[in-house]
């Protein structure tokens, strides 16, 4: 008995053994599966794919518990932030249970930062940081400027912004990681711009100046290149002469050379002189303010209302011009079609019928309505919309910005349900209106359904509601009686989109356009400082100029620049940034403008932030 009883025992002891042997080895295999998961979410982390990261540190979580599985919840969340999947992330953080260790309360504080960015509360996300405790882990501290950066820059902070990512740099191991911090602070500058500040810290400093420099002098090629030598100058160890400054000098270059001589063709004299002299006092305003930053052309502008485009045009070439800029008018602008053999470069300003080809060297920059409309309807589709109706004059001028807009809109995908033409004589646009909206059909109903039940019936009218915009081509005096007009017959709710036609600035009813949206140039709703300097002069000495002369003497701005552009080559990638909007020149050799885009409020216009998709095909443009 004792013998089988003893080998019992030995042989019970033997199977715990095993048992715990096999635990053992399950626990080490267990343990070596976490490590290899581990280490697949940190190479996915540092190879980019941030998704994948997530996913892995989210297996992770089914063998963990405690402290060890709410860092992996914000490892995960953290990387699903990267991955542009803030939902997810919040999940993750909203399983955190705690407490947590130091280095995961830092980690948290990032995170719920970065959320509080996501849902546009920078404030909070800078209280979430100041909040977190101490430093935190030396890989989560380029992250951590990183948000800081993008909260002080959106709270109008900028030197407290460079001053985070001017830090960053300092945690960055690789030169493209530095190079890619530059960026980001030029980036930033750029997109929130930043006040007359300055900052203690010199690197911090140098950006402050390069930004507050360039911003100065936007409106011309030449003031930026002049501003860009004096910052090297004055700061010649700053790391933006690395990339940034040697960029921006590429990218403003090619718009700095003037030919020996240039050719101004206008009518300063006849029915139209008032339009050709604004044009050339806007083209010498430009000719003087660059004048002494380099070699300038010599210039002489001729008076076509006087000796006739192609006269006029022959004269110039015959006297040595390289660019002759103009004419004005759309009927003379052919003409010198005609006439131009491709020897000199043409910068008109009106645009050929689309039937006609241009010559060799023969460029078209005109202030268009009908690219307005086009305009319009990228920003609608760009704003979310794709279905909606017009309102337009019924004249010629109403037809082509009809076409222009509905053809636009057509073309990407839109869908204009209906239009109506109204009498731009008129000051009661009810009837045009009431069918527009199907008002009445409305009221149809209500006739049928009071004779149905033989008495009258409380009723309110209500809109068609398969249109979610109206697009309406007005000058000011009707668009200020057709807005107060679609709110009375019930549409005050859907957005209005217009051309810049309908805003005469400073008008004294501009209030009755309030939730009209427009593209205009930055002349009129957004202009730069230098902008607004020459304004004030312009106000001094010609305070009865009417709104389209103001636009046709940013158009002589313009078109000065643009000479040195085009004689130097083409316009830099990117285009110029001018006072009738950003230039650039398309295959065809027409200058597109990408405007800047308004609302009114309060009588006056506020810019709405820029919408993705502006390029314009080639297209007639309205005879001045």
């Amino acid at each position: 008995m004792n013998y089988r009883h003893r080998l019992r025992s030995t042989a019970t002891l033997m199977l715990v053994a095993a048992f715990g042997f096999i635990l053992a080895a399950c626990e080490t295999g267990s343990s070596m599966m976490q490590d290899d998961t581990l280490n697949r979410a940190e190479q996915l982390e540092r190879s980019g794919q941030h998704a994948g990261a997530a996913r892995a540190y989210e297996e992770l979580l089914a063998d963990a518990d405690g402290a060890r599985a709410d860092h992996y919840r914000l490892l995960a969340a953290r990387s699903w932030i990267k991955a542009g999947q803030p939902t997810r992330a919040r999940l993750r953080v909203e399983e955190v249970s705690g407490p947590l260790q130091a280095g995961d309360l830092f980690l948290w504080g990032l995170v719920s930062a970065s959320l509080a960015l996501d849902e546009g509360d920078p404030q909070k996300a800078l209280r979430l940081l100041d909040e977190a405790p101490g430093s935190g882990p030396s890989a989560l501290m380029p992250d951590y400027y990183l948000v800081r950066a993008d909260a002080s820059f959106r709270t109008g902070n900028s030197v407290a912004a460079v001053n985070a990512l001017v830090e960053r740099e300092t945690w960055l191991n690789s030169p493209q990681q530095i190079a890619d911090n530059h960026r980001r602070i030029w980036t930033g500058l750029e997109k929130f711009g930043t006040a007359a500040a300055a900052a203690d810290d010199p690197i911090t400093n140098g950006w402050l100046d390069l930004a507050q420099r360039t911003n100065r002098a936007a409106s011309s090629s030449f003031l930026i290149i002049a501003q860009l030598r004096e910052w090297q100058s004055e700061f010649p160890n700053h790391p933006a002469n690395a990339e940034i400054v040697p960029g921006l000098l590429a990218q403003h270059r090619s718009s700095g050379v003037f030919p020996p001589r240039v050719a101004l063709l206008v009518p300063t004299s006849g029915r139209q002189a008032a339009l050709g002299q604004a044009v050339r006092d806007g083209f010498l305003a430009a000719f003087y303010e660059h004048k002494g930053r380099g070699p300038s052309p010599s210039l002489r502008v001729y008076d076509i209302a006087a000796t006739g485009a192609t006269p006029g045009f022959e004269s110039a070439i015959r006297e040595g011009a390289e660019v002759v800029v103009g004419p004005l008018l759309k009927n003379n602008v052919q003409e010198v079609a005609s006439a131009s053999d491709g020897s000199v470069t043409v910068l008109t300003l009106n645009r050929l019928g689309s039937e006609t080809t241009p010559p060799a060297g023969f460029f078209q920059f005109a202030l268009s309505p009908e690219d307005e409309a086009e305009a319009a309807a990228d920003r609608v589709l760009a704003d979310g919309y794709y279905r909606g109706v017009a309102l337009v004059p019924a004249n010629s001028w109403g037809d082509r910005l009809l076409a222009a807009f509905a053809n636009r809109l057509r073309g990407q995908g839109g869908q204009l349900l209906e239009y109506r033409r109204y009498d731009d004589k008129a000051q009661d646009h009810g009837a045009t209106i009431t069918a527009l909206l199907h008002l009445d059909s409305s009221e149809a109903r209500r006739q049928r359904l009071t004779r149905a039940f033989g008495s009258q019936l409380e009723f309110e009218p209500r809109r068609r509601k398969d249109a979610q915009f109206i697009f309406v081509a007005a000058r000011p005096q009707q668009g200020r009686i057709l807005r107060p007009e679609l709110k009375f017959h019930f549409a005050a709710d859907l957005p209005i989109y217009a051309t810049s036609d309908i805003f005469e600035p400073g008008a004294r009813d501009n209030g009755d356009l309030d939730g009209v949206m427009f593209p205009d140039m930055p002349w009129v709703i957004a202009p730069d400082p230098s902008s607004v300097e020459l304004q004030s002069q312009l106000e001094a000495i010609w305070p009865q100029r009417s709104p389209l002369q103001s636009r046709l003497f940013a158009l002589g701005l313009d078109a000065y620049a643009l000479v040195a552009a085009l004689y130097g080559g083409s316009p830099a990638e990117g285009g110029i940034a001018g006072r009738t909007g950003m230039l650039s020149v398309d295959a065809y050799g027409v200058v597109r403008r990408r405007l800047a885009w308004a609302i009114m409020t309060g009588g006056e216009p506020e810019l709405l932030p820029d919408a993705e998709i502006l390029a314009l095909p080639p297209l007639a443009a309205d005879s001045l």
